[in-house]
């Protein structure tokens, strides 16, 4: 009785491995431009929040000084404690935003994705010529590409990337795959800017609250 064994040869080994790779230098591109877009925003959101908390410390300021004499003692104390509350929210939120640099972290990740898609290209073209020596070197400039950004993508990037990518083609499929990426995707941006919504719009509804009835 002859047993029946499986023998792979080297092109055979080398294609196998060149469609993984293809694999995962698309996943990482893909999960890289939705990780830079995230943070593309969360710069603008930034911004908006240090505008925002800047006009609401100016306006404290110019409604006690106009209105300085029909404040009681109680209001007074309210609004100089929301004041400074506000004025140094300001300055550490500023602080931790201009450490984190999320501009310069967007960009970064945004060309190391095009350059991963220039990678896979040359890996296309040598799977097309069958060059394994040029597939195992794409291998290896992937690994360099991958450690020149500074900041990596999160988690987050990569499963908000790969449901959105495994879209089923069936409409009863699509409809369980839409509430599932309706769920995540509320999910992903709500996590990222929930300390922007709470600094927007926290202070102002304190300040609403108590001198509603002035």
């Amino acid at each position: 009785m002859c047993l029946k064994t499986s023998t792979f040869t080297n092109e055979q080994i080398a294609e196998n491995f060149a469609k993984d790779l293809d694999e995962t230098i698309w996943k990482t591109r893909g999960a890289r431009f939705i990780a830079a877009r995230r943070l593309f925003f969360r710069d603008r959101s930034s911004v908006v929040s240090l505008v925002l908390i800047s006009l609401y410390i100016t306006f404290f300021t110019l409604f006690s000084a106009f209105y300085e004499s029909d404040i009681d003692t109680e209001h007074e104390k309210m609004l100089d404690l929301l004041s400074i509350t506000a004025s140094i929210g300001l300055i550490a939120f500023s602080l931790i935003e201009y450490a984190s640099d999320h501009q310069l972290n967007s960009n970064d990740l945004h060309n190391n994705a095009i350059a991963l898609s220039k990678l896979r290209q040359r890996l296309k073209f040598a799977r097309i010529c069958g060059d394994q020596e040029r597939i195992f070197q794409v291998a290896e400039e992937y690994e360099m590409e991958v450690e020149k950004t500074f900041k990596n993508h999160a988690p987050k990037d990569y499963r908000m990337f790969c449901i959105y990518k495994l879209k089923p083609s069936t409409k009863i499929g699509q409809v369980g795959w839409l509430v599932w990426y309706g769920v995540f995707w509320a999910y992903y941006w709500f996590t990222e800017f929930f300390i922007y919504i709470l600094l927007c719009t926290g202070i102002p509804v304190v300040f609403v609250r108590e001198f509603l009835a002035f």
